[in-house]
C-alpha cells in the first residue's frame, strides 16, 4: 500500500517566499485577491454581530407588548375575551409569527456560518423553548 504524502505545515516564510517569486503581473493579482480576502476576514465578525443582534431583537415581543399577549391568551383560556380583544390577540399573534420568521432565517444563516445545526446554536446562545413567552 503507498504511503500516503502529508505536506509539511505552510508558514508565512514559506508564503513570502513564493510571492517574491511571482511575475509583477501576478503580484499585482496576488496582492488585489489577497485583499479582497482580507476585507472578507474582516467583514465577517460584523456580519456575525448583526445576525446575533437579530437573533436576540427577535427572540420576544417588547415587554409591553408580551404583557399584553400572555393576558389576553389569559383570557380567552377563560372564554371571557371581547370581539376587540380577540383581534387584538390575533394581530400580536401575527407579530409574534413574523418575529418568529425573522429569527429563524437569522439563526439559520448563523448556524450555516458556524457550520453547526440550528438546535445546537440555540442552546448555544441559550434560546431553549419558553412556555411563558410568545415566542
Amino acid at each position: 500500500m503507498p504511503a500516503a504524502h502529508v505536506s509539511p505545515p505552510l508558514t508565512a516564510a514559506h508564503a513570502i517566499t513564493v510571492v517574491k517569486r511571482l511575475p509583477l503581473p501576478e503580484l499585482r493579482k496576488f496582492k488585489q485577491q489577497f485583499a479582497e480576502w482580507e476585507g472578507q476576514q474582516h467583514q465577517q465578525p460584523n456580519e456575525e454581530k448583526f445576525l446575533l443582534a437579530c437573533i436576540q431583537e427577535n427572540s420576544r415581543l417588547p415587554a409591553d407588548k408580551q404583557r399584553r399577549f400572555n393576558r389576553l391568551r389569559r383570557k380567552r383560556q377563560a372564554e371571557t375575551l371581547t370581539k376587540i380583544e380577540e383581534a387584538e390577540l390575533q394581530f400580536l399573534w401575527r407579530q409574534v409569527e413574523q418575529i418568529n420568521v425573522t429569527r429563524l432565517e437569522a439563526l439559520t444563516k448563523l448556524a450555516q456560518k458556524r457550520g453547526i445545526e440550528i438546535r445546537a446554536l440555540m442552546d448555544e446562545l441559550g434560546l431553549s423553548e419558553r412556555p411563558h413567552h410568545a415566542v
